[in-house]
C-alpha cells in the first residue's frame, strides 16, 4: 500500500492537476472509476472536475469525486437502515423538545454538531465529566457551567428521541461511515485525498479506514512555515498511523508582492471589479468566465450587489451556493402565502402571493390590476377588506382611481379565499403533518412551479416531508403539543434559509470566502478586504468560553483567525492574476484596509473604455435634459378664459395656490393631475381638515360656560358628526379623543377671545364680490367673530347668530381661518411676496359690504395656537390691516393678469414648497439651477 504525500508551498500553482495526472497516468485505457478523488469543499471539488476532464480529454469513465459528508451520505443511503435527518431540521427538534425559540435552538444544535465532530466516540457520560474537569480546574463561574450542563441534557435527549425513531442525523452519518467501511469493504485501487488541512476526529477516522483499504494513495497537503499551527494535527495523524514517502514540491516562481486599489464605496468597488473583469475579455486577455472567481470576507453585503451590478454590465455569474432557498423568489412567495393566511392578508405579503409567476393557476385579473389597486385604495389588512375592495376607492382620490375595480376580480378574489379556507381553519391549532398537507394541495391548487427550476416541486415535497417527520419524532417524546401556523412558518423559514440552492449557471463564479480554500484560480477578485472584516471574530459562543474550548479540542478564537489568515494567503498566493480592493467608506463610517494588505501598496484603479449600457446611453445623448425643460404657456385656451375671465368669480384659494406656484397650480388645478402615490393605511389630509372644520363650526355653535360643559357638548357634537362619515371605525376613534384631548387648551383660546371683546358670531360664511374692478372673487370663510360693545358676559351667548345691525360695533369683526397643520403666517412675507393673501382678500369682500374688519388669523389645531395679522410688531411700526389689504389687492392684480394671460413659469413662492414636490425631476426651476 504505497502512500505519497506531497507538499505544496503556497506559491505552487496546479497542485491537484499533478496529483490528478499521476493517478491518471497509472490506468490504460479511459475507466478511471478505480479512482476515488476526496476534497474539503463542494466548490473545491468541481473545480477538480474540469481540471480532470482537461487532464483525460474525449470520452472516458469518470473518477468518483465527493467531499467526506457526501461520501458519508452515499455509503449510508445504500447499506444505512435508519432515516437520514437533514441537519437544517435539527433547530426545530431541539425547539419542540426544549419549548425554546429557534435562535436558542440553532446554537444548542451547533453545541451539538460540534461536540459529535470533534468527540464522536466518546460516549455522554465521559464527555460530561471532562467538560466538568475543564470547568473546575479553570474556575469557571456556575452559571456558565450550568448552561452547559443543560446544553449536554439536551444532547442526551436528542440522542435518545433519534434512537426511539430509527432516525440518525448527518454527524451520525459521518461518524457510522467508517464502520460501513470495514464492513462492506468499500476500497478503490486509487485513493487522492486533496487539499484538506484541518480534519476532525471523525474525519481522520474516515481517512483512516479508506487508507487502509486502498492500494495506492495520494495525499496533498497545502504547507507554509509560518502556519505550521494549523497543519500540524493533519500531518501528526499521518506520522502516527501510516509509513509513506514525502515528496516537497518546489513553486516554479517567485509571487510578486501584490498591490490593491481602494474605492469610495461598495458600490463603486463592485463596479470596478465589473469593469475590470469586462476589460478582461473585452482585451482577450481571459475569455473562459468559469475561471474568474469573484469573493469577500463578508458575502452578505455584497451579494446583492454583485447580482446587480454585473447584471448591468452584462457579466454572466453564478452565485446559488450564497444563496439559500429562502432567498429564492418562489420559495419568498411561498412563505408570502402562508404568512397571508396567519397575519390576516396584509397588504403587501398578499399582493406579493397574488401577483407571484410561480403559482401559475392564479387569475391573470391580479397580475395586472393587484399593484394598481394596493397603490390607490389604502387596504391595511383583512380578508373583508379585500373582498370589498372597491369601496376604498374615492372619487378623484388619483387618476387611476377611476378605473374602477375589473369585472370578476373581486369573484376571483373570493375563489382564492375558499381555497385558502382550510389552512386558515388550522391556523391557531395543528401539527406539521397537517400544515404540510393542506400546503401541498394548495400547491397543486394553484399550480406552483417554475421555468427556470424543473425540480421546484419537489424540493418543497422534501422539505415539506421533513418537517412532517418531526411529529412521528415528537410522538415518541409523547409531545403532542399543538402548533399555530405561525410557529409552522417560523421553523420552514429556518429550514429553508439554512438549504442552500444547487443550481448552477455558467459565468464568473461567486463563492463565499471559505469556498475558496484548495482552490487556485486564474483570476482571483476579492473584496471588501477592510479592517475588522478581514480577519474577523467570529460568533460569540454563548454556552462555552474560549479557554473552555480550547481545553476541550474545539475551534478557539486564535484558530478561527489563523485559518482566516491561512485562506488568504493560499488563496492570493496561488493565483496567477490578483485583484484585490477595499471601499474606503461604508454609508457614513471611514475604513481602513485590512492589515493582510501589504503597506504602501495601493495603486488607483484605471479602466479605459468600459461603460455599462446605461452609461454608453448617456454619454450618447448630445442634449442636455434641462434643454427641454421649458415654462408652460397656455395664453388663447378657452378654458383659462372662463375659469378665470371677467365675468367668472375667482377662488380665493386658486390665489394664494398660484402664487406658491404657477407651474404647480396648472398641472394641479387645471390639468387635474395628481402624483401616484402609494396610499397608506390612514386618512386623508383633506378629509381631515373638512371633519375638523365641522367639529369645530357645531362646537363653537353651541354655548358653554366652562370646560366641563365644553367637553360635554364637544362629546355629544364629535360623535353625532363622525357617525355620518364614511370612514373606518378605528379613525372615528381616533379623532375623537384626539379632539377631546385638545379641548383644555381650545378653551384657553376661545376664553382669551372672549377676553378680547370679540364672540363668535357665524361660521363656513360664504362671501363673494368685486374687490377690484373687472375681478370677482368668492369663497368661504371659516370663522367670523364680531366686537361686543359689553365685555361683561358669559363666555358664549348663543342668542346672536346673525350680523347686529345696530350699535356701534356692530359692524366690527375679525375672521379666522382654520388650519390642521403647522402655520406659516407672516406679516413680512405678506408685504414683500404675496403670501397668505386668503385672509386679506376675504377681508376685502367683507370690507366691501359694509363690515370692518380689524384682524385675521390662523388657528392651528396642531400647535393649538392663533396667529393674527396685525400683530404686535406692526403696532410697535404704525401697520394697521389696511396696509395688509392695499398690498393683497396689488398682488391680486399682478396674479389675475397672469392667469388671464395663460402664463404659468416655474417660479415658486419659497424653494421649501419644491422639497417634496413631484413635479421637481421636470421642472426647470430646480433643473437650471442644479
Amino acid at each position: 500500500m504505497p502512500i505519497k504525500v506531497f507538499t505544496f508551498p503556497f506559491r505552487y500553482r496546479g497542485s491537484t492537476a499533478d496529483i490528478l495526472r499521476t493517478a491518471a497516468e497509472d490506468i490504460t485505457g479511459s475507466d478511471y472509476s478505480s479512482i476515488l478523488y476526496l476534497s474539503p469543499s463542494p466548490q473545491k471539488l468541481l473545480d477538480s472536475q474540469q481540471l480532470f476532464s482537461k487532464i483525460a480529454g474525449g470520452c472516458y469513465i469518470p473518477p468518483e469525486m465527493h467531499t467526506l459528508k457526501q461520501l458519508s451520505k452515499k455509503l449510508y443511503s445504500v447499506h444505512g437502515n435508519k432515516k437520514i435527518i437533514a441537519q437544517a431540521v435539527i433547530p426545530v427538534i431541539v425547539s419542540r423538545l426544549s419549548g425554546m425559540g429557534l435562535g436558542f435552538s440553532a446554537i444548542i444544535s451547533q453545541f451539538i454538531s460540534e461536540i459529535k465532530q470533534h468527540h464522536s466516540g466518546k460516549d455522554l457520560a465521559s464527555i460530561r465529566s471532562e467538560m466538568n474537569g475543564i470547568f473546575h480546574e479553570l474556575g469557571i463561574p456556575d452559571e456558565i457551567a450550568a448552561r452547559a450542563e443543560y446544553a449536554l441534557d439536551l444532547l442526551n435527549a436528542y440522542q435518545q428521541l433519534l434512537r426511539s425513531c430509527s432516525a440518525i442525523d448527518e454527524n451520525d452519518v459521518m461518524s457510522a461511515c467508517p464502520e460501513l467501511i470495514s464492513m462492506h469493504n468499500f476500497s478503490h485501487t486509487h485513493l487522492l485525498i486533496d487539499g484538506f488541512y484541518d480534519l476532525t476526529s471523525t474525519e481522520e477516522e474516515i481517512l483512516k479506514h479508506l487508507i487502509g483499504n486502498s492500494e495506492n494513495v495520494l495525499i496533498s497537503i497545502p504547507y507554509d512555515n509560518n502556519f505550521t499551527f494549523i497543519t500540524k494535527r493533519y500531518i501528526s495523524f499521518l506520522n502516527n498511523n501510516f509509513k509513506y514517502e514525502k515528496i516537497q514540491k518546489n513553486p516554479l516562481h517567485d509571487a510578486p508582492e501584490p498591490v490593491y486599489h481602494s474605492y469610495p464605496g461598495i458600490d463603486e468597488e463592485v463596479e470596478g471589479i465589473a469593469r475590470n473583469i469586462k476589460n478582461n475579455f473585452v482585451s482577450g486577455r481571459m475569455r473562459n468566465l468559469e475561471k474568474i472567481i469573484v469573493t469577500c470576507p463578508v458575502m452578505e453585503k455584497y451579494t446583492h450587489r454583485i447580482s446587480r451590478i454585473f447584471r448591468k454590465y452584462g457579466i454572466p455569474h453564478s452565485l446559488s451556493h450564497l444563496k439559500t432557498l429562502g432567498e429564492t423568489r418562489p420559495f419568498l412567495d411561498l412563505v408570502a402565502m402562508l404568512e397571508s393566511v396567519a397575519d390576516n392578508y396584509p397588504r403587501l405579503t398578499f399582493s406579493q402571493f397574488l401577483v407571484s409567476p410561480f403559482f401559475r393557476k392564479l387569475s391573470p385579473l391580479f397580475q395586472s390590476h393587484i399593484p394598481r389597486l394596493c397603490i390607490v385604495t389604502g387596504i391595511s389588512r383583512g380578508k373583508e377588506s379585500w373582498l370589498k375592495i372597491s369601496s376604498f376607492l374615492q372619487n378623484g382620490h388619483d387618476l387611476l382611481s377611476t378605473k374602477g375595480i375589473p369585472p370578476g376580480l373581486e369573484k376571483e378574489l373570493g375563489r382564492i379565499f375558499s381555497k385558502l379556507a382550510p389552512l386558515e381553519n388550522l391556523k391557531e391549532s395543528g401539527n406539521c403533518s397537517l400544515f404540510s398537507e393542506c400546503i401541498l394541495s394548495l400547491l397543486d391548487e394553484f399550480d406552483f412551479s417554475s421555468d427556470d427550476d424543473a425540480d421546484l416541486k419537489e424540493k418543497t415535497f422534501r422539505l415539506l416531508r421533513e418537517l412532517s417527520f418531526i411529529d412521528i419524532m415528537m410522538s415518541h417524546a409523547a409531545d403532542i403539543t399543538p402548533l399555530t401556523l405561525r410557529q409552522y412558518i417560523d421553523a420552514l423559514k429556518h429550514v429553508l434559509n439554512t438549504t442552500e440552492t444547487e443550481i448552477e449557471r455558467p459565468g464568473v463564479r461567486i463563492m463565499a470566502f471559505r469556498e475558496i480554500q484548495g482552490i487556485e484560480p486564474e483570476f482571483l477578485y476579492i473584496g471588501g478586504l477592510r479592517d475588522g472584516e478581514l480577519p474577523s471574530k467570529p460568533d460569540i459562543d454563548h454556552i462555552l468560553p474560549d479557554s473552555v474550548r480550547t481545553r476541550f479540542g474545539l475551534s478557539n478564537l486564535e484558530r478561527y483567525l489563523l485559518l482566516q489568515k491561512f485562506i488568504y494567503f493560499r488563496a492570493t498566493a496561488s493565483a496567477t492574476n490578483l485583484h484585490l480592493s477595499y471601499p474606503s467608506m461604508e454609508e457614513d463610517q471611514m475604513a481602513l484596509p485590512s492589515p493582510y494588505l501589504p503597506w504602501n501598496r495601493e495603486i488607483p484603479s484605471r479602466c479605459y473604455g468600459i461603460f455599462s449600457m446605461e452609461e454608453e446611453l448617456i454619454r450618447k445623448g448630445l442634449t442636455p435634459f434641462t434643454f427641454y425643460l421649458t415654462d408652460i404657456s397656455s395664453k388663447k385656451s378657452p378654458l383659462l378664459k372662463k375659469i378665470f375671465g371677467t365675468d367668472s368669480h375667482i377662488r380665493v384659494t386658486d390665489i394664494d395656490s398660484f402664487r406658491s406656484c404657477p407651474r404647480k397650480f396648472f398641472i394641479e388645478k387645471i390639468l387635474n393631475l395628481q402624483p401616484t402615490e402609494i396610499r397608506k393605511f390612514e386618512i386623508e389630509a383633506s378629509l381631515l381638515g373638512s371633519i375638523m372644520h365641522e367639529i369645530m363650526q357645531e362646537v363653537i355653535a353651541h354655548p358653554f360656560k366652562d370646560l366641563h360643559e365644553l367637553t360635554f357638548v364637544s362629546e355629544e357634537t364629535t360623535h353625532s358628526l363622525l357617525s355620518q362619515k364614511p370612514i373606518d371605525e378605528y379613525w372615528k376613534r381616533v379623532i375623537g379623543k384626539t379632539f377631546i384631548a385638545l379641548l383644555p387648551e381650545l378653551y384657553k383660546i376661545e376664553k382669551k377671545i372672549r377676553e378680547e371683546g370679540y364672540a363668535f358670531q357665524t361660521a363656513e360664511f360664504k362671501v363673494a364680490g368685486e374687490v377690484i374692478r373687472g375681478v370677482k372673487l368668492k369663497g368661504k370663510i371659516d370663522r367670523i367673530d364680531i366686537k361686543r360693545p359689553d365685555t361683561a358676559h358669559p363666555l358664549h351667548d348663543p342668542t346672536h347668530n346673525t350680523f347686529l345691525s345696530d350699535g356701534p360695533n356692530s359692524t366690527v369683526i375679525e375672521i379666522i381661518d382654520y388650519k390642521t397643520g403647522s402655520v406659516q403666517f407672516s406679516g413680512p412675507q405678506v408685504l414683500s411676496k404675496g403670501a397668505s393673501l386668503q385672509l386679506f382678500l376675504y377681508a376685502s369682500l367683507m370690507k366691501a359690504t359694509g363690515k370692518e374688519v380689524v384682524r385675521a388669523g390662523i388657528y392651528s389645531l396642531k400647535d393649538m395656537s392663533i396667529t393674527w395679522i396685525p400683530g404686535r410688531n406692526d403696532k410697535r411700526d404704525g401697520r394697521s390691516i389696511d396696509d395688509y389689504l392695499e398690498t393683497s389687492l396689488r398682488f391680486l392684480s399682478e396674479t389675475v393678469e397672469q392667469l388671464r394671460n395663460g402664463y404659468f413659469p416655474a417660479d415658486p413662492l419659497n424653494e421649501q414648497i419644491c422639497r417634496n414636490c413631484p413635479e421637481r425631476p421636470y421642472c426647470p426651476f430646480i433643473q437650471k439651477s442644479a
